[in-house]
């Protein structure tokens, strides 16, 4: 059996205008998952720029054979194409079908867009990585 207090707390709520505590959060979270858009839009053009450093780095060195094995550096440079590749669909937009009169629609359909980008920046950034590690392994076999 709910106690008086929760009761008269539901009853005080019900059909009254919105105080300011309690359009802080709702407000809070459109600012949070708009900066994490903004921040993946960032963070995909730092990955672009890194991925292009190293293709330049190491076409520049493939073209001017400072290398002697030229197989295992072709590796690095398709890593880092293909994360070039997934880091540019955090930049396209794509169709997403929700109800414009419907809050919950909406949100629903912002948060469906914050995570499909959040997956293309983790993607681009794991073959970023897989990509410095095929050129430290190139680089060790060369090396050795």
């Amino acid at each position: 059996m709910p106690s008086d207090a929760n009761i008269e707390i539901r009853t005080n709520r019900q059909g009254q205008i919105p105080g300011d505590d309690d359009l802080f959060w709702p407000q809070a979270m459109r600012r949070v998952k708009l900066g994490m858009l903004a921040d993946a839009l960032w963070a995909a053009t730092v990955v672009v720029v890194l991925d292009l450093i190293g293709w330049a780095l190491v076409a520049g060195a493939l073209l001017f054979a400072a290398v002697g094995e030229a197989a295992w550096f072709v590796l690095p440079l398709v890593f880092w194409t293909a994360s070039i590749l997934w880091a540019l669909r955090v930049f396209t937009v794509r169709r997403y079908r929700y109800f414009a009169n419907s809050p919950d629609s909406t949100q629903q359909a912002v948060a469906r867009i914050a995570r499909k980008k959040t997956q293309h920046l983790y993607w681009a950034i794991a073959l970023w990585a897989a990509g410095a590690a095929a050129l430290l392994l190139a680089l060790v076999f060369e090396l050795t």
